[in-house]
């Protein structure tokens, strides 16, 4: 998927960081910015390329089918959404659209949207996440709406983004779930083992290879990228930019002639040692016919909607209200039995719900913090265990797990009389607080006087650092 051993290239860039860690420091960033006018807290905006999450979700059950259980992959899209709640940002889910291309790596696409689309559409929509369907292909979108400011990163494993021209790439790092590798345009551009410009990323997609191309045989990545020093890639995307979308594409056509005989000739000589060695096997044996115009327009001009681009970014990436009765209802969907519900939303949403509430400065549902520490998988980064009110969260799920139960026997006037009435039933048995690890970064900077002053004793949790907060 996307293109040959471009993320080989591209790794001496790429820095990793905690997600958690990084889009916490990000608000305190913005908030402490002169510059930017002061308004609502301004969050990470990310987008994610849906069609790959669903791909990696419908591997799960092909590679342990007999421990998977019921429903794996809607078990690991629930995961992945879940992951990214507990998060301060605001999420876009980018579908790929009808116009994607009919043919990749010599294969036909199968356009009709694969059939976790509307469950992943109703668990993203659930949570709050914005979710959008794409011109083409989602990862082309992605790149525009980076372009364009209306998100600051992407979230995909899919190195057509960088091509396509996305400012900022996040990668899932193998090694840690809760990190992402940031691969940047800046870094990739400015960083001495790379110096990869916009052009010599376009360079690296028609001479390695990729979806759209087979590439230039014998021509290793190492090669492409030293002949990218020499700019031939930043003028095949300055004329491909500059030209106007005739039918018969002939004045492109005539520059690519005379660009593909430039390149050979700079393979062959190397006349200024930034390949490091030359290819006199090109002299001879360079494909008469090496490049098509619609391969570089594949990649130059891909469809992508006006709208989105061109929209405000707070209109469209804002985040929407967490529906937890609704996510309730729906989390059975991901498991056999429903009665796991409560702990599933206790462990992964309620954290995400108490960062929104400090970003909202809502101190009445705070009440105390309890401990910090620093996680090894959060780079270190401080965190807070904070006592919040929790009643209210768990009545609205308690509603969504009461309709799973009993949803086929109900008529719908019982329906509705039975959900209003089961926060009124055994009242003393719901818990009516929870505590949560959240960022300490963002409770300094909203709550500092719910910081204690004195410490107590350390002690070690599964690696983690811990001190006891008194009163």
């Amino acid at each position: 998927m996307g293109i040959n051993h471009l993320w080989t290239a591209v790794t001496p860039a790429g820095e990793k960081h905690s997600l958690l860690e990084y889009a916490t420091s990000w608000i305190i960033a913005q908030k402490n910015d002169v510059s930017i006018n002061k308004g609502p807290t301004k969050k990470l905006r990310l987008g994610v390329d849906a069609n790959l999450w669903m791909a990696q979700s419908q591997h799960i059950p092909y590679r342990g089918h007999a421990q998977a259980g019921a429903n794996a992959e809607l078990k690991s899209l629930f995961r992945k959404l879940a992951r990214l709640y507990c998060i301060p940002s605001e999420i876009v889910i980018v579908f790929d659209g009808p116009m994607k291309p009919a043919i990749k790596r010599g294969t036909c696409v199968i356009k009709t949207p694969p059939w976790l689309t509307e469950p992943f559409k109703a668990f993203a929509q659930t949570l709050g996440f914005a979710i959008h369907d794409a011109a083409g292909d989602a990862e082309a979108e992605l790149a525009a709406l980076s372009r364009s400011g209306v998100i600051d990163a992407v979230i995909t494993e899919d190195s057509d983004a960088l091509v396509f021209g996305a400012s900022r790439i996040f990668r899932s790092d193998p090694d840690c779930l809760d990190n992402v590798i940031i691969h940047s345009a800046d870094n990739i551009r400015t960083h001495q083992q790379v110096m990869l410009s916009d052009g010599g990323l376009l360079l690296m997609a028609l001479l390695c290879g990729g979806d759209y191309h087979d590439g230039l045989p014998g021509c290793g990545w190492k090669t492409a990228r030293g002949l990218a020093q020499y700019g031939v890639g930043d003028d095949l995307l300055q004329e491909a930019r500059a030209h106007s979308l005739t039918p018969h594409h002939e004045g492109l056509k005539d520059f690519i002639c005379g660009w593909v005989r430039r390149v050979q000739e700079i393979l062959v000589k190397d006349p200024l040692g930034h390949i490091g060695r030359r290819h006199p096997k090109f002299s001879d044996n360079f494909p008469d016919n090496f490049l098509d115009v619609s391969v570089v327009l594949a990649y130059v001009k891909p469809p992508i909607s006006a709208q989105p681009v061109n929209c405000d970014s707070h209109s469209f990436v804002g985040s929407k209200v967490l529906d937890l009765e609704n996510l309730a209802y729906l989390c059975p969907v991901t498991d056999a039995e429903s009665m796991g519900t409560m702990g599933k939303l206790q462990d992964c949403i309620w954290p995400g719900i108490c960062i929104r509430v400090l970003l909202e400065t809502q101190p009445e549902s705070i009440i105390r913090i309890h401990s910090e520490r620093k996680a090894p998988s959060s780079h270190a980064l401080k965190q807070y265990r904070v006592e919040i009110k929790s009643r209210s969260l768990i009545n609205a799920a308690k509603k969504g797990v009461v309709r799973v139960q009993h949803i086929a026997e109900w008529t719908p006037a019982e329906s509705a009389t039975i959900v209003d009435g089961v926060t009124n039933s055994q009242p003393d048995l719901l818990e009516s607080t929870s505590r949560v690890w959240v960022p300490a970064p963002l409770v300094e900077e909203h709550f500092p006087a719910l910081v204690p002053t004195s410490k107590c004793r350390i002690t070690q949790s599964g690696g983690d650092v811990l001190l006891m907060l008194m009163p």
